[in-house]
């Protein structure tokens, strides 16, 4: 397997300007949102580093499962995805939420379980 380190991630690598104990934190807002039938994402753009947005994407099972994922917007090298980690059949089972909207949160329900996503 591929495997990688701190110092090969970028990201981990910006992550650990910050000092161990400090009470600083790394605060993402979102700047775009966008829905489509089998996902929702959001771009997230921190104050200290505007030159490396992340894309939060989340994808909604029957049963009301989500599933969230944070991924680097231009990564030199894809994320590793641990599909083994995922209950057989998950990938299949992909359905439509209900969304609501708002100027500070968006609201997805499916099943009985709700996930409010709030900027």
């Amino acid at each position: 397997h591929d495997f990688r380190t701190c110092s090969s991630t970028s990201f981990c690598r910006r992550a650990r300007t910050v000092s161990e104990g400090s009470t600083a934190k790394i605060e993402y807002h979102v700047t775009e949102f966008s829905s489509a039938a089998d996902r929702v994402t959001a771009k997230l753009v921190s104050e200290l580093d505007r030159d490396h947005p992340l894309l939060l994407t989340v994808r909604t099972y029957h049963g009301g499962a989500f599933r969230v994922t944070i991924d680097e917007l231009q990564s030199p090298r894809p994320r590793f995805q641990a599909s083994q980690a995922l209950v057989d059949g998950l990938e299949t089972t992909l359905v439509l939420p209900t969304i609501e909207e708002s100027s500070t949160s968006v609201k997805l329900q499916s099943s009985s379980r709700t996930l409010v996503i709030t900027f």
